[in-house]
């Protein structure tokens, strides 16, 4: 396996085993449409505003994703 580096990704400079860890500026809109196809006959009305402020919120995925490397705090929001 070949591992091409990408800047700014630390995750993308090492060879990782098993699941990549969660980057939410990269993962967040594939993360809303699984949980829409996985769930979709039991989504509710909270549930499916859920999913469309996920879907916004991966718009600023290069802002949730500085965010993210940069504040402890706002890190600990993310995960959890």
């Amino acid at each position: 396996m070949t591992v091409i580096p990408v800047p700014g990704y630390q995750y993308d400079q090492k060879l990782e085993t098993g699941i990549r860890p969660f980057d939410i500026g990269r993962d967040l809109r594939a993360v809303a449409e699984l949980i829409s196809v996985a769930f979709a006959s039991e989504l509710d009305g909270r549930g499916s505003a859920a999913l469309r402020e996920m879907r916004t919120m991966s718009h600023f995925g290069g802002l949730l994703g500085v965010l993210n490397r940069s504040t402890g705090e706002f890190n600990d929001l993310l995960h959890g």
